[in-house]
């Protein structure tokens, strides 16, 4: 029977793909010199994608590039590039954001795209796209590949840099990214640490009573405060805080969060936005991993350093997600994350310090 069913699938799948081949070859339009860029991303998966966006920019000319976003991935994209955006907002997607609707297809289809470019690799950005007048690019699942006249496998790589680099131009000479080259680390100690202690969800979060007790120790010699959105912070913890005199910034907007973090001197916090949106604005990081594989999003460079908990269940060497896909599928535990001491992330804290000290001590050093 699985047999039987398999088959069947492999057939919809071949009609389908065709079928949706063959309606291009009708429509495909010619003449125009714009090229559109669709990233409907969260926040934080965003900053992968732009490396991608800019060498894009480097093939055709910037005044012919439009980037569709979310709203909420607008002030990031507005920090580092500077090309028309198109801020579309999650609520014009049906489905629970799962497929765009007609307002949606009718904004990318007015700009009559001579290319489109799908650095979302998603079923809402293929359902954005799908018989548009315009040669498509980009990657998606296997059944969404018919909608692209130029299906690019990128799975061979493992950061997500490469991947969105490799869909933007499969034979560019940047890959692998040179993280510190395109986006240079400032080294500051006359400002604050900064420690954001949530992520996009909780298997991928430490715990919050240990960055308590991280500040604690590392407010001791240096100045720290905790950032966070209101809406995450319990409110019996924010009490805590404000009872126990603990530094914290409150950020009500993606704006607020960009702003602090151009003020601080390190970013520490879990896999999450607001690490990768420190690394693009050139600040060091420390990031605490778990169910995620460092490999995927980490960058090679000595100002941005990890730590990670392995365990028996740990992600594989080619998985980006642990087998319960990064906690959101059944982890009863969260072992992962548990089992990573207070003591280990903070011996291994002061030492990524006192490596950001000796490079501003040998930067400023008179000879």
């Amino acid at each position: 029977m699985r047999k039987y069913l398999f088959f069947n699938a492999e057939i919809i799948i071949y009609v389908v793909h065709n079928f949706l081949r063959f309606l291009k070859s009708f429509l495909f339009l010619r003449g125009s010199e714009k090229v559109g860029i669709i990233v409907f991303k969260k926040l934080g998966d965003t900053v992968f994608v732009i490396p991608a966006i800019k060498h894009l920019i480097e093939i055709y000319k910037k005044e012919n590039i439009v980037v569709f976003c979310y709203d909420l991935s607008l002030p990031i994209l507005k920090e580092t590039l500077d090309i028309n955006l198109v801020p579309i907002n999650e609520d014009e997607f049906w489905l629970k954001g799962r497929i765009a609707s007609f307002k949606v297809r009718k904004k990318i289809a007015g700009f009559r795209f001579k290319k489109i470019y799908d650095l979302t690799c998603q079923v809402r950005s293929a359902s954005a796209i799908l018989g548009m007048k315009s040669e498509t690019y980009g990657h998606n699942d296997y059944y969404c590949s018919g909608v692209y006249d130029n299906f690019v496998n990128p799975l061979h790589l493992r950061s997500l840099i490469d991947r969105f680099l490799y869909i933007a131009d499969p034979f560019n000479n940047k890959i692998p990214f040179d993280w510190e080259k395109e986006f240079p680390v400032l080294l500051q100690n006359d400002k604050p640490i900064l420690i954001h202690p949530f992520a996009g969800w909780k298997a991928k979060e430490w715990n919050l009573k240990k960055f308590i007790t991280l500040y604690e120790l590392l407010s001791k010699d240096h100045s720290v405060s905790i950032i966070f959105h209101p809406d995450d912070m319990p409110h019996e913890i924010r009490n805590y805080l404000i009872s126990e005199k603990i530094n914290f910034v409150e950020t009500n907007t993606i704006d607020d969060l960009v702003n602090e973090i151009k003020n601080c001197s390190i970013l520490i916090g879990n896999d999450s936005g607001p690490i990768y949106i420190a690394r693009i604005l050139g600040k060091p990081t420390f990031t605490i991993y778990g169910p995620t594989n460092p490999d995927f999003t980490m960058v090679q460079s000595i100002f941005h350093s990890k730590i990670i908990k392995n365990i028996s269940c740990s992600p594989l060497y080619d998985s980006q997600y642990c087998f319960t896909f990064a906690g959101r599928k059944g982890c009863p535990s969260f072992e992962c994350m548990h089992q990573l001491t207070v003591d280990e992330v903070y011996y291994e804290i002061i030492r990524f310090l006192e490596l950001i000290q000796f490079y501003i001590n040998k930067k400023t050093a008179v000879i």
